[in-house]
């Protein structure tokens, strides 16, 4: 049975912790252990942990840690958990999950060869607090092509879940700069493995006010604008990646990589302006994107 390890951070997440925390530990046909960071809760959200480990001995791992935000309780997480298990995941605290979606998901991997990285993710089906399906749904995003990839968020972090080979890749260079864990295991994967996409949801996945996550997409479009016209600048996540993994990258891929490292120069900023594969999903954030490499608002230094 593959040995798996579901990576959670925890924040006053008292109302619905222990549905989810039921569900994970619920999985059929997996060796599930559940790894969790809490990041400074003030509510009851670590005694319920607690009781919990207590109706499932071995099965639950607390880290109690200060506030520092989900990004970075989330990369911890991942640079923590030891890499002697076959598979990881990743869980919000406030979902529910079907009882075969890690199978599911790992039936994807296992189609690939296991010495590269590979991470799949999938659809989620979005709720209210009391599990009704919500009528508005989000669209599969697939994934980007390469030289999109940098630019255009597809996977959720709580759909996520990757091989161990793709765990020693990370671990192999530690970002120095904040970055969602949803971001930055895709783009690795991508690079030097490869990510599977997949239309299909195990997940029942909560929307509410209070989650974490969803606050940090209020007003996106016009924070971006104002940023970029403010001299704030677009992540270049071309700098981490090659600095980390470029013995592992392909050349054409390494090749772009380098254009954007060096975007300022004329012919690379003329090429990427030209190029109809560096785009996002949309015509709205394309322009947005275009005009960041046009006015030099790429990140020369990730932090």
């Amino acid at each position: 049975m593959d040995k798996v390890q579901v990576l959670m951070s925890s924040y006053n997440g008292e109302k619905y912790i222990e549905e989810q925390i039921d569900s994970i530990l619920k999985q059929v046909g997996v060796d599930i252990q559940l790894f969790i960071r809490d990041d400074g809760s003030t509510d009851k959200t670590i005694q319920i942990i607690r009781k919990k480990s207590r109706e499932y001995p071995k099965k639950i791992q607390l880290i109690c840690g200060h506030n520092m935000g989900y990004k970075k309780s989330f990369m911890d997480l991942v640079y923590m958990c030891p890499d002697f298990y076959d598979y990881y995941a990743f869980a919000d605290q406030d979902d529910v999950w079907l009882k075969d979606k890690v199978q599911k998901g790992i039936e994807q991997i296992k189609k690939e060869d296991s010495k590269y990285p590979v991470l799949y993710y999938g659809m989620m089906t979005q709720v209210d607090n009391k599990l009704c399906v919500m009528k508005d749904q989000q669209n599969f995003k697939a994934v980007p092509n390469y030289k999109m990839i940098l630019f255009q968020n597809f996977a959720q972090g709580s759909t996520i879940i990757f091989n161990n080979s793709l765990l020693v890749m990370i671990k192999k260079y530690k970002a120095n700069f904040e970055v969602a864990h949803d971001i930055w295991l895709p783009l690795v994967a991508d690079f030097t493995g490869k990510v599977i996409g997949d239309k299909n949801s195990y997940i029942l996945y909560r929307r509410h006010s209070s989650a974490v996550t969803v606050k940090m997409h209020n007003k996106y479009w016009y924070d971006l604008i104002k940023a970029i016209f403010r001299g704030k600048i677009v992540p270049n996540y071309a700098i981490p990646l090659l600095e980390g993994y470029s013995g592992y990258i392909s050349s054409e891929k390494k090749e772009y990589l380098k254009q954007l490292l060096d975007y300022k120069k004329y012919n690379n900023k003329l090429n990427l302006l030209l190029d109809k594969m560096v785009r996002k999903n949309t015509l709205k954030g394309t322009i947005l994107l275009k005009m960041a490499i046009m006015f030099n608002r790429l990140d020369d230094k990730v932090e």
